[in-house]
């Protein structure tokens, strides 16, 4: 009983992080939120073109959004892809559209 209820406490408390990390532009979260928006769809289609389940998309939401200037970027993706599991490929295409719509938009990143 006592680890069930720990279990759950646990999982909400990585739900209430998962909120914040879309909120903040700082999380890889947030890129995922605004590329949902833009294509209108929901988590699971989500998963499923980034090729990864529900627990792997948690995990990605919670990674920091790296710098798209940096030299490295593409490695950083590619190590956060590992990471979730996920497909690096879609992982840096989503990015670089959520990156390029939001410079456009003036928003800070």
């Amino acid at each position: 009983m006592e680890n069930q209820l720990v279990s759950r406490n646990k999982s909400e408390l990585i739900q209430r992080f998962i909120k914040l990390a879309k909120k903040d532009t700082f999380f890889l979260g947030w890129a995922l939120l605004v590329y949902q928006k833009m294509h209108a769809i929901d988590d699971c289609s989500l998963t499923q073109w980034l090729e990864c389940d529900r627990k792997a998309l948690d995990r990605l939401a919670l990674c920091r959004l790296p710098d798209d200037k940096s030299p490295i970027f593409q490695d950083n993706i590619r190590k956060i892809a590992k990471y979730g599991p996920c497909n690096a490929d879609h992982l840096v295409q989503l990015l670089r559209e959520v990156i390029s719509i939001s410079s456009f938009q003036g928003e800070v990143l």
